[in-house]
């Protein structure tokens, strides 16, 4: 609380860029403090910190357009984001969306000034929790809406392996196709399920030769149980 009390200070003497952003980390850092507790006494207390956050960046970008500024905004609307999906619910599930929506916009902007291999991954990862959410209505329309999230994850994921065939691009797009296959289940398209989940077991088990850890074989494994499934429904 002292480091927060010197930032109060500084921006009450010269509200600049800088003195703003100082602020608005000391807010994020005391909300994200608060959130680990996972009291409801702790979480409203993250949220009133992530929300004065929000209005020190959001001020910023007013004043600073520009890739930084709008990445520092998505962030703090990706974790009011989370917190609304944990409140669960219809209203949860709304604000979580509005909040998400709001990231994308930002991560568009951000990918279609700098195309490059992290504002890619922010733009998919926020387009796959937008699916994951759309997802959760449990309804033909919201399942449409999640694959058309999950087919953008896939172009810009694919995108990504292709410039750099990393492991964690290899993972990233494993991921995708874990979760067009899971969505082709749900809808009971065994067939193209199998595929998609045939196409992601590639990427794992190339990972799991690269270095085989607890996570490149806990990922096999669930994919070789869901494979499993898929097959005895399929036949």
């Amino acid at each position: 609380m002292r480091r927060l009390a010197l930032n109060e200070e500084n921006y009450r003497e010269s509200p600049c860029y800088d003195s703003r952003r100082a602020l608005s980390i000391a807010c994020d850092n005391l909300g994200a403090l608060a959130a680990e507790a996972a009291t409801p006494e702790k979480t409203a207390e993250a949220e009133k910190w992530y929300r004065r956050s929000l209005e020190l960046d959001e001020e910023n970008y007013r004043e600073m357009p520009c890739y930084d500024t709008r990445q520092s905004l998505s962030v703090i609307c990706d974790r009011l984001g989370r917190m609304a999906r944990e409140k669960g619910g219809d209203a949860g599930e709304k604000e979580a969306a509005h909040w998400y929506r709001k990231s994308l916009e930002l991560d568009e902007q951000n990918y279609q000034e700098n195309p490059g291999q992290k504002s890619r991954r922010n733009l998919s990862v926020t387009c796959c929790t937008l699916g994951d959410i759309a997802l959760e209505r449990r309804s033909p329309e919201a399942e449409a809406e999640a694959e058309g999230w999950y087919r953008r994850c896939l172009v810009l994921d694919e995108e990504s392996y292709r410039e750099n065939p990393s492991r964690a691009c290899r993972r990233n797009l494993a991921v995708t196709l874990e979760r067009l296959g899971e969505l082709a289940e749900r809808r009971k398209e065994y067939e193209a399920a199998e595929e998609w989940c045939r196409k992601a077991m590639v990427l794992y088990e190339q990972n799991l030769q690269e270095k085989p850890d607890q996570s490149s074989r806990r990922s096999v494994g669930i994919l070789y149980q869901m494979l499993g499934t898929l097959l005895q429904n399929a036949y």
